[in-house]
């Protein structure tokens, strides 16, 4: 309770410190705004019939020394917010015998599971990088790790796993590794996303001669130019429905690996294994587990790749 009452007083703080942080960019934001308002009206109404005399100050200076002015404002009005956030920042609590990321104290997780010990939470802790609950007992004492999700019980005991966090170039390259049996219906899907973006751009070029065709009255160029961007509205979506299918496609075989690759390495496991851990967490390790890491790289290949 003691323990409780202290972490309710932490987030009381916590809550107070985000109230100051917002009224303070607030402001910032308004004395911001405000000088780059005044820094437009300077320059419209700025006297120029002295300058750019011969043997004067050049008429570039002052324009320039506006846009330098609005720049600095705003790298000024950054700064700051950076550092307020810097100040307002929840650390959190280092817990590496309990879970390998900060943990929160919040009262969000009221009604949630603990993760170590499978009891209803009231009051306790909360790991929002990754969905880690831990209730107050746990907290407070020293539970150990590997009795929770960071271990493997076998038959000869407990074996503790060593967390992994990928940077993104690292993400990147497993991806590529993990796409890699796909590489078919991988270049079909480039090859037609090529070939869409080459149509979607010239779609534009003759839909332009079509309407000048219509200004000029020229029925046989209208003829002409109209067949051609028919054919590539056409074709634009014929590729583009050929890539988002590729690319599907690729998605789908790619779960359906890593769903299997899955199964085998649990059911490889000892009894004591399926003793320590409950079926709905399994299940949930197949399924929105599983979807959470390969969501990333049906991004990566779709929609990015379309941007770039």
């Amino acid at each position: 309770e003691r323990e409780a009452a202290e972490a309710m007083h932490f987030l009381k703080d916590v809550k107070r410190a985000n109230r100051n942080k917002v009224i303070t960019e607030s402001i910032i934001f308004t004395l911001s705004t405000c000088f780059q308002l005044y820094a437009g009206i300077k320059a419209v109404s700025f006297d120029m019939a002295g300058f750019g005399a011969k043997g004067g100050v050049p008429r570039f200076i002052v324009p320039a020394l506006m846009i330098l002015l609005v720049v600095l404002v705003n790298g000024e009005s950054v700064l700051c917010c950076l550092m307020i956030e810097s100040f307002a920042k929840e650390e959190g609590i280092q817990r590496d015998d309990v879970h390998g990321h900060p943990l929160y104290f919040s009262t969000a997780n009221s009604g949630h599971v603990c993760n170590l010990c499978r009891k209803r939470i009231l009051k306790g802790y909360r790991c929002w990088a990754c969905d880690f609950d831990v209730c107050m007992k746990c907290m407070s004492g020293k539970t150990a790790r590997v009795e929770g999700e960071g271990g493997i019980r076998g038959d000869k005991g407990m074996r503790s796993e060593k967390e992994v966090t990928l940077k993104p170039a690292q993400y990147f390259k497993r991806a590529l590794w993990l796409a890699s049996s796909e590489w078919i219906l991988l270049a079909c899907a480039f090859t037609c996303l090529m070939l869409a973006a080459a149509s979607n751009l010239l779609t534009p070029i003759f839909s332009g001669h079509v309407f000048n065709a219509i200004r000029d009255a020229s029925h046989e160029s209208f003829l002409a130019n109209i067949r051609v961007f028919v054919a590539l509205s056409l074709l634009t979506g014929f590729f583009g429905s050929c890539r988002s299918l590729c690319f599907r496609v690729v998605s789908r075989r790619l779960s359906f690996l890593t769903r299997n690759k899955l199964f085998e390495g649990i059911i490889r496991q000892d009894i004591a294994f399926y003793d320590a851990n409950q079926t709905g967490d399994l299940i949930s390790r197949m399924s929105w587990d599983c979807n959470a890491m390969l969501q990333p790289i049906s991004n990566l290949m779709g929609q990015t790749l379309q941007s770039i």
